[in-house]
């Protein structure tokens, strides 16, 4: 909206007002104004509906829609590229993580060109390197899937329990859990919009005190979860300790520690003061904080489960 701003033809330039809320960040507002826009691509579809209507209309053809359609303009703009170079099976050989990502054609052929030129020692236990390596990934997730589960996680997310918050890629190292609430979900008529395929873990928040970049900002009566998407962690620079609200499906693991953590926590300081004692316990640790045995302290007896530790255990002595 902000580009249809005065009058064309008549107006050098115009003038936006952004009317946003209070929790928009500055730097959110400038990417949507400044930002490049997402790529539109065409969801068209010709269903049997639409072609018998076609059919009943004269001088006007299922054909004649295709031709002129969006989708099939996107496609015809693509023959170029695709006739250009090498023969389109070359993109079978692609490895598949590589196929799924959002990379054009003629990436893709580059990429096959690296990786044929490319003279690699020792290739074989390379691969079988990485394949443990990607297994033992999707293996920490499917553990992580289980020790979160509301019935063995919520008995030791008490105030001052020690865990350590992992979202994806970025780790968040280990913070002290302040609370536990219900999740809240949006409001969409008048009706919660959870989503059917919502897991159980995603059902509650957990406020923990986080090292936090500096000056991120976070909304701490957010219990919707996203909060943990607006800021990065601290890593090796300095940081901030912040109340962030985490869904406690990014809980990675329990330490067995337990301390007091006062309940006044608004000032940087009283943050400070708190976090100062989680830095005391990894440097004394040299970052080993002993954790919660899932079966011995947790009591997890299902059968998958024990199974999936021993797989676990097995990949990482390979490594």
């Amino acid at each position: 909206m902000s580009g249809r701003a005065g009058r064309r033809g008549l107006d050098a330039r115009g003038i936006v007002i952004m009317m946003c809320e209070q929790k928009l960040e500055p730097e959110a507002a400038k990417g949507m104004v400044k930002g490049q826009a997402d790529r539109l691509d065409s969801a068209f579809h010709l269903g049997y509906n639409m072609i018998l209507n076609l059919m009943r209309v004269e001088g006007v053809s299922p054909e004649y829609m295709l031709e002129r359609c969006f989708y099939q303009f996107q496609n015809t703009s693509n023959i170029p590229v695709l006739e250009d170079g090498e023969p389109i099976s070359i993109l079978l050989q692609v490895p598949k993580n590589l196929a799924e990502s959002a990379f054009t054609i003629a990436e893709l052929r580059e990429f096959v060109k690296k990786e044929k030129s490319f003279e690699l020692e020792r290739r074989e236990e390379v691969e079988e390197y990485y394949e443990i390596r990607d297994a033992l990934t999707k293996q920490r997730g499917d553990y992580q899937a289980v020790i979160t589960e509301p019935t063995y996680a919520l008995p030791f997310l008490q105030s001052g329990r020690v865990v350590r918050v992992i979202d994806g890629k970025r780790d968040f190292s280990w913070g002290v859990v302040i609370q536990t609430e219900r999740r809240h979900w949006p409001m969409v008529r008048g009706q919660p919009s959870k989503p059917l395929d919502a897991k159980a873990s995603e059902e509650h928040i957990v406020f923990i005190l986080l090292n936090c970049a500096v000056n991120g900002r976070v909304d701490t009566r957010d219990k919707s979860g996203g909060a943990l998407q607006t800021i990065q962690p601290a890593g090796d620079g300095p940081g901030e300790p912040m109340v962030v609200p985490v869904l406690l499906s990014c809980i990675e693991s329990f330490s067995v520690v337990r301390m007091h953590i006062g309940r006044d926590l608004k000032s940087l300081q009283a943050r400070q003061e708190a976090y100062s004692r989680v830095k005391l316990l990894m440097s004394q640790r040299n970052g080993k904080v002993p954790v919660l045995d899932p079966i011995a302290n947790m009591g997890i007896k299902d059968e998958g489960f024990l199974k999936l530790v021993k797989v676990r255990e097995a990949l990482n002595i390979s490594l």
